[in-house]
Protein backbone atom coordinates (compact mmCIF):
# COMPACT_ATOMS: atom_id res chain seq x y z
CA UNK A 1 0.00 0.00 0.00
CA UNK A 2 2.94 2.39 0.91
CA UNK A 3 4.65 1.98 -2.62
CA UNK A 4 1.50 2.04 -4.72
CA UNK A 5 0.94 5.73 -2.11
CA UNK A 6 4.52 6.24 -3.01
CA UNK A 7 4.07 5.64 -6.72
CA UNK A 8 1.00 7.77 -6.70
CA UNK A 9 2.56 11.03 -5.26
CA UNK A 10 5.58 10.84 -7.62
CA UNK A 11 3.25 10.78 -10.73
CA UNK A 12 0.71 13.50 -9.57
CA UNK A 13 4.43 15.66 -8.80
CA UNK A 14 5.25 14.76 -12.41
CA UNK A 15 1.97 16.09 -14.02
CA UNK A 16 2.06 19.07 -11.97
CA UNK A 17 5.35 20.30 -13.27
CA UNK A 18 4.90 19.14 -17.18
CA UNK A 19 1.21 20.84 -17.00
CA UNK A 20 2.77 24.63 -16.66
CA UNK A 21 5.56 23.43 -19.21
CA UNK A 22 3.06 22.09 -21.67
CA UNK A 23 0.74 24.88 -21.63
CA UNK A 24 3.54 27.53 -22.11
CA UNK A 25 5.16 25.64 -25.02
CA UNK A 26 0.99 25.55 -26.66
CA UNK A 27 0.87 29.12 -26.12
CA UNK A 28 4.07 29.84 -27.88
CA UNK A 29 3.14 27.71 -30.99
CA UNK A 30 -0.48 29.18 -30.98
CA UNK A 31 1.70 32.82 -31.00
CA UNK A 32 3.63 31.52 -34.12
CA UNK A 33 0.91 29.87 -36.07
CA UNK A 34 -1.02 33.21 -36.03
CA UNK A 35 1.62 35.16 -37.09
CA UNK A 36 2.88 32.92 -39.87
CA UNK A 37 -1.20 32.69 -40.59
CA UNK A 38 -1.35 36.89 -40.42
CA UNK A 39 2.02 37.14 -42.59
CA UNK A 40 0.65 34.96 -45.38
CA UNK A 41 -2.30 36.50 -45.53
CA UNK A 42 -1.15 39.95 -45.60
CA UNK A 43 1.27 38.91 -48.60
CA UNK A 44 -1.84 36.77 -50.52
CA UNK A 45 -4.02 40.13 -50.34
CA UNK A 46 -1.28 42.45 -51.11
CA UNK A 47 -0.54 39.48 -54.19
CA UNK A 48 -4.40 39.37 -55.22
CA UNK A 49 -4.32 43.28 -55.22
CA UNK A 50 -1.62 43.85 -57.54
CA UNK A 51 -2.59 41.69 -60.09
CA UNK A 52 -5.77 42.84 -59.94
CA UNK A 53 -7.61 39.30 -59.42
CA UNK A 54 -11.84 39.98 -60.08
CA UNK A 55 -10.46 43.83 -60.95
CA UNK A 56 -10.85 45.04 -57.26
CA UNK A 57 -8.93 45.64 -54.28
CA UNK A 58 -7.60 42.92 -51.77
CA UNK A 59 -7.43 43.58 -47.79
CA UNK A 60 -6.86 41.39 -44.57
CA UNK A 61 -10.11 42.11 -41.75
CA UNK A 62 -8.92 40.93 -38.57
CA UNK A 63 -11.27 40.01 -35.26
CA UNK A 64 -11.27 37.68 -32.26
CA UNK A 65 -10.25 34.47 -33.24
CA UNK A 66 -10.79 35.06 -36.86
CA UNK A 67 -8.92 36.73 -39.73
CA UNK A 68 -10.32 36.92 -43.08
CA UNK A 69 -8.98 37.96 -46.71
CA UNK A 70 -11.30 39.81 -48.34
CA UNK A 71 -12.22 41.72 -52.17
CA UNK A 72 -12.77 45.11 -52.24
CA UNK A 73 -12.32 48.69 -50.75
CA UNK A 74 -13.43 48.03 -46.74
CA UNK A 75 -14.72 44.84 -45.08
CA UNK A 76 -18.05 46.15 -44.50
CA UNK A 77 -18.46 46.97 -48.60
CA UNK A 78 -16.65 43.44 -49.59
CA UNK A 79 -17.96 41.20 -52.28
CA UNK A 80 -18.00 38.45 -49.64
CA UNK A 81 -17.93 35.67 -52.11
CA UNK A 82 -14.37 35.90 -52.31
CA UNK A 83 -13.87 36.13 -48.61
CA UNK A 84 -10.95 33.55 -47.52
CA UNK A 85 -11.80 33.00 -43.63
CA UNK A 86 -9.22 31.64 -41.59
CA UNK A 87 -10.09 30.28 -37.39
CA UNK A 88 -7.35 31.09 -34.69
CA UNK A 89 -6.65 30.03 -31.34
CA UNK A 90 -8.31 31.53 -28.59
CA UNK A 91 -4.39 31.94 -26.47
CA UNK A 92 -4.13 34.76 -29.40
CA UNK A 93 -5.56 38.44 -29.84
CA UNK A 94 -4.67 41.25 -31.96
CA UNK A 95 -4.45 44.85 -31.25
CA UNK A 96 -3.62 48.11 -33.34
CA UNK A 97 -4.71 47.77 -37.10
CA UNK A 98 -7.78 45.67 -38.02
CA UNK A 99 -8.36 46.51 -41.54
CA UNK A 100 -5.52 46.57 -44.16
CA UNK A 101 -6.86 46.95 -47.63
CA UNK A 102 -3.96 46.72 -50.94
CA UNK A 103 -4.98 48.89 -53.80
CA UNK A 104 -5.05 47.67 -57.35
CA UNK A 105 -2.27 46.84 -59.19
CA UNK A 106 0.56 48.95 -56.88
CA UNK A 107 -0.01 46.89 -53.95
CA UNK A 108 0.50 50.00 -51.56
CA UNK A 109 -1.96 51.01 -48.67
CA UNK A 110 -2.95 53.71 -46.49
CA UNK A 111 -3.13 51.35 -43.63
CA UNK A 112 0.50 52.13 -42.61
CA UNK A 113 0.81 50.86 -38.82
CA UNK A 114 1.76 48.22 -36.45
CA UNK A 115 -0.74 44.85 -35.58
CA UNK A 116 0.88 43.35 -32.30
CA UNK A 117 -0.30 39.90 -31.24
CA UNK A 118 -0.49 39.05 -28.01
CA UNK A 119 -0.38 35.65 -26.24
CA UNK A 120 -1.80 34.18 -23.17
CA UNK A 121 1.69 33.64 -21.77
CA UNK A 122 2.41 37.51 -22.18
CA UNK A 123 4.64 36.78 -25.55
CA UNK A 124 3.89 39.44 -28.62
CA UNK A 125 4.99 39.38 -32.33
CA UNK A 126 4.39 42.84 -34.36
CA UNK A 127 4.38 43.20 -37.67
CA UNK A 128 4.81 46.48 -39.13
CA UNK A 129 3.20 48.04 -42.27
CA UNK A 130 4.29 50.49 -44.27
CA UNK A 131 2.93 52.58 -47.14
CA UNK A 132 4.30 51.11 -50.13
CA UNK A 133 2.56 47.26 -48.28
CA UNK A 134 5.99 46.33 -47.28
CA UNK A 135 5.71 44.07 -44.35
CA UNK A 136 8.44 44.27 -41.09
CA UNK A 137 8.46 41.60 -38.49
Amino acid sequence: MIEMMLTLSIMVMLAGISAPIYLSFQAKNDLETANSVLISSLRRAQMLAQTMDHDMSWGVYLQERRLTVFAGETYNTRSSVYDEDFSLAPSVSFSGLNEIVFEKLSGETNNIGEIIINSNNNETRTITINQKGRLEF
